[in-house]
């Protein structure tokens, strides 16, 4: 039987990076104008600053990561070149509303870790491949849950 392979490339976070740079300099500017104290703006200018090549970086480090296959076999996932057994996930996640996304939880994590978080490449094939994922669920006794994807 040919193992059905997914591609995929790391999820993008402009939404948050983006609430983030905006609710950073909303705030910091309001304490700012409230404090009227030079040396509190020119600290919160740096900080702003920091905050948004941090962000940047991120941003950039994403854009350079390379498309990835999941590949779903007997008992195991298979992304990259990880390899997760159906014993250590505690649940996948699949976030259709935001684009189609896959969450990886592995049993000792309370949120998906960003780096098994992802994007479907073709969002044509997706419901396909949400259906893979789901009889792969089934068979290996992973439970696919269908909601919103919070990531760490």
């Amino acid at each position: 039987m040919n193992e059905p392979k997914i591609e995929v490339i790391s999820r993008r976070r402009y939404r948050n990076l983006f609430a983030m740079g905006i609710y950073s300099f909303l705030m910091g500017g309001y304490q700012a104008l409230i404090e009227m104290d030079r040396n509190y703006i020119h600290i919160f200018t740096v900080i702003t600053a920091v905050l948004f090549l941090f962000e940047l970086g991120l941003l950039l480090y994403q854009w350079s990561v390379k498309p990835k296959s999941i590949q779903l076999h007997k008992g195991q996932l298979i992304i990259g070149n990880r390899i997760f057994r159906a014993d250590e996930l505690k649940s996948i996640i699949i976030e259709e509303y935001y684009g189609p996304h896959i969450g990886i939880k592995p049993k000792n994590k309370m949120l998906v870790p960003m780096r098994l978080a992802f994007r479907v490449l073709d969002k044509h094939k997706a419901d396909h491949a949400f259906n893979e994922i789901h009889e792969w669920g089934e068979r290996n006794e992973v439970p696919v849950l269908t909601q919103r994807m919070w990531t760490l």
